[in-house]
């Protein structure tokens, strides 16, 4: 196996991690009580949304990418 296919195979996992890492995080901030002493309510729904949007983003993107690998073979 080539370096650059490795390489491609660690990337797709990595990325695919860090889509939930994202996305579990947005889930913790809005409907678990673990945050509720050290961040404000609103600070913590506005965080948790923006995780899980930057989750789905990371998710589109990462689909995106694959179909384009798929249509340069």
């Amino acid at each position: 196996m080539s370096n650059n296919y490795r390489l491609n195979k660690f990337l797709k996992i990595f990325g695919a991690g860090m889509v939930l890492v994202y996305i579990g995080l947005g889930v913790l901030m809005l409907f678990t009580p673990y945050f509720n002493e050290t961040i404000p309510k609103t600070n913590r729904y506005l965080i948790g949304i923006a995780l899980i949007g930057y989750g789905a983003y990371r998710f589109y993107r990462t689909l995106k990418t694959k179909q384009y690998e798929d249509d340069q073979e």
